[in-house]
């Protein structure tokens, strides 16, 4: 078994590179030159490495090496106005790294099913918007779909937070007089997964495990590996906007592309899971399980109406306002048992009084409610398909 001050090393050159990640180039007049000096710190840091995780990184160094290169020459060739060349070059690159995506995927497979929240502004006092308001724009409104990081000109999506917070601070943080909200549930869908598995990091856990049991320690690890070796796309995918309100934004060069590759049918995968940008980056570690997104495209076109294989993949709530879960107390032992959904406002101190984390983690517990009461007494109506809707 290795020993404890390699593991510490280890964890704290992956921190070095976690660090890097929603950065922006502010201080870079060309955003390819920012991209290649990252890349270029990323390549000599890797020998540093010690123990089992550089062994597994030398083997695999020309993944690495060929990932940065691919990327380099997209965003290049995506610049000179050639599109075309450009998604052959993340072709190229995603190749050489599905292999990685569908472990990284596969283990998500340990969990019963994930969840993740819709939230949409919805100004009326009158009408409950229905779950199909909820669900991606319609097909014959597609006119509507706007361009964005992980958004194609026309391709209806379906997007995701692992918390309502996160939906929050995506939607520009507004007033909560016209928030709603839908639960979303899925599992066993394949997802490319742009986020790290930060848990299994935990310190503590991998000296524990050094000391009692190499198999688990040795599962950890290679999910270290295959973090590290993701890090060029997790990075690239993950640049906050230098001009937010710019109509071409380069930081979405790569993960435009990337998410025209998962509605590639050979690749099999339903969507992408990635960090949020929105979330200020000196929160990170606080906010650490509610930075999660999903955004999942439409496959199956129709004319009009929603795409059948999301409709037949995803369970979803009726969506609530924020009202209408506000006499909800927040208790400690509660909050604890929940099924995966965080609840902020016990996360750190700071976050107890902040009257707007408050109310959002009312409507966290309240959707558990309704989790658990499916999962007890099969109360389909709060949970459902949407089988036919295409």
């Amino acid at each position: 078994m290795e020993d404890k001050n390699i593991v510490f090393r280890n964890l704290n050159r992956f921190k070095l590179l976690t660090d890097k990640i929603l950065n922006n180039w502010d201080s870079y007049e060309f955003f390819l030159d920012y991209i290649i000096e990252n890349f270029k710190n990323y390549l000599s840091l890797i020998p540093s490495f010690e123990g089992y995780v550089k062994k597994k990184l030398i083997e695999n160094k020309d993944v690495t090496i060929c990932l940065c290169e691919k990327i380099i020459q997209a965003i290049s060739d995506y610049l000179k106005g050639r599109m075309i060349i450009a998604y052959d070059d993340m072709k190229d690159a995603f190749s050489g790294i599905n292999d990685i995506l569908k472990r990284k995927s596969s283990n998500r497979y340990e969990i019963p099913a994930e969840f993740g929240f819709k939230a949409r502004i919805i100004e009326s006092d009158k009408l409950v918007p229905s779950r199909e308001a909820m669900f991606h724009i319609p097909f014959e409104m597609r006119h509507l779909v706007k361009d964005n990081r992980y958004s194609i000109h026309g391709v209806p999506s379906i997007y995701l937070g692992k918390s309502i917070y996160t939906c929050y601070i995506e939607l520009g943080s507004p007033s909560l007089n016209n928030f709603w909200v839908s639960l979303f549930t899925f599992s066993d869908i394949n997802l490319i997964d742009l986020t790290l598995s930060s848990g299994f990091y935990d310190i503590g856990i991998l000296l524990d495990y050094v000391k009692e049991d190499e198999e688990k320690y040795i599962v950890r690890l290679d999910r270290l590996v295959d973090d590290i070796l993701l890090w060029p796309l997790i990075m690239a995918c993950a640049i906050p906007c230098k001009y937010s309100k710019a109509t071409f934004k380069q930081e979405y060069i790569i993960p435009q592309i990337l998410y025209e590759l998962c509605s590639e049918e050979y690749n099999n995968y339903v969507g992408i899971k990635y960090l949020s940008t929105k979330i200020k980056y000196v929160n990170k570690n606080i906010y650490q399980r509610a930075m999660e997104n999903y955004a999942l495209p439409a496959h199956n076109v129709r004319r009009s109406g929603y795409c059948p294989k999301l409709a037949s993949q995803l369970i979803l709530t009726m969506p609530i306002a924020a009202s209408q879960s506000q006499d909800i107390e927040i208790d400690i032992k509660e909050s604890d048992s929940l099924c995966g959904l965080p609840i902020l406002s016990n996360m750190h101190e700071s976050l107890k009084n902040d009257e707007t984390i408050l109310s959002l983690d009312k409507m966290t517990i309240y959707f558990d409610r309704l989790v658990h009461s499916f999962m007890e007494e099969r109360k389909t109506e709060l949970l459902a398909p949407l089988n036919g809707w295409g």
